[in-house]
């Protein structure tokens, strides 16, 4: 059992990562006293300096957390006080100009948060804001590097995946669960909402749909000869709880899958196309699932033999594994 950790009591070590635009923030969290890394939080300036200071204590220590705090959207109830607002004593003018005025008001307001305890590098990795980096990543490279990268990820990283398969968490919240039709069969998934999605606001729905087999690791292992019925099957079943469940037709739906993945079981990332677009929506990380679908009915090994772009924070492991070979293989392309 995961040990059970109050956060009230957790102080932060350092700011991650911040966006202005999404209204949001991670920051790192430690339950180790003051007196021991006092002197080191004076030099948590770079994420360099984050990632040796937490290599002391992880993997085998359990005292770092993460904490991500999101502005909630505005909901009716917001309304009557927002337009208030400027006539409280509270509330401060800022700028005054013809007919446009602009104002700082102190109103109370909902967050989003989200906890991990206890947290890993590859975590602290994932939120902290460092330069990104372009990859090319030849089907050479996939093979003798990225490959045995995936199948060294420890099971421990993905448990939280089986237990929604086991229907022994987040039970509650399946929209879907599709079994396999047979033993040998790779067809099975389960549509549930993703943790970014309040389950309040439709027009920031944001599903998530986890294939049940473990072997379809990530968008390199799709073969149009085994998985194209799969694909469309999953595709339609989205269409058709969306729209029972929430209204949302199929034409105003994103279904999208990424590579690299945080997580190497293959699953879908479905949103309301109204929705603002976000990190992992963007090109070079992004690929549709309708484009997918149609590059393996062109070519049923399309995406075992092509070259992918994509896009990492320099941190990340495979920057490290494909740095390392860079140094020995010319003919391999990474490019920083």
């Amino acid at each position: 059992m995961k040990e059970e950790v109050e956060v009230s009591r957790l102080r932060v070590l350092a700011v991650l990562s911040e966006s202005t635009a999404a209204k949001s923030v991670t920051l790192l969290l430690t339950s180790l006293p003051a007196s021991e890394c006092i002197s080191d939080t004076e030099d948590l300036s770079t994420s360099s300096k984050i990632l040796q200071f937490c290599t002391r204590y992880l993997p085998s220590s359990s005292v770092f957390s993460l904490l991500t705090a999101e502005k909630s959207v505005y909901t009716e109830s917001d309304y009557a006080q927002l337009v208030a607002s400027p006539g409280l004593p509270t509330t401060a003018t800022v700028a005054v100009n013809d007919i446009y005025q602009r104002f700082l008001a102190q109103l109370p307001s909902h967050h989003k948060l989200s906890f991990i305890h206890p947290c890993t590098l590859t975590h602290i990795r994932k939120y902290l804001n460092v330069p990104i980096v372009k990859i090319t990543e030849t089907p050479t490279m996939f093979k003798s590097q990225v490959s045995p990268y995936i199948d060294s990820i420890p099971p421990a990283r993905t448990e939280w995946i089986r237990k929604i398969l086991r229907r022994e968490s987040e039970a509650e919240d399946i929209l879907l669960f599709r079994e396999n039709t047979s033993e040998d069969a790779q067809d099975g998934f389960v549509i549930l909402p993703d943790s970014k999605w309040d389950q309040a606001t439709i027009s920031s729905l944001y599903l998530l749909v986890i294939a049940f087999d473990s072997r379809i690791r990530c968008l390199r292992d799709l073969d149009g000869g085994i998985h194209l019925n799969f694909l469309k099957s999953l595709r339609s079943s989205v269409e058709d709880v969306t729209f029972k469940k929430f209204g949302v037709p199929a034409n105003s739906l994103r279904m999208f899958v990424h590579y690299q993945p945080s997580y190497y079981q293959f699953h879908v990332h479905v949103v309301n196309a109204q929705m603002e677009p976000m990190q992992g929506m963007i090109a070079g990380q992004a690929h549709l699932l309708d484009d997918v679908i149609d590059n393996l009915e062109i070519d049923a090994k399309y995406y075992s033999k092509r070259t992918i772009s994509y896009y990492l924070p320099e941190t990340h492991e495979i920057v490290t594994v494909l740095g390392q070979r860079k140094d020995n293989e010319h003919d391999e392309k990474v490019h920083w």
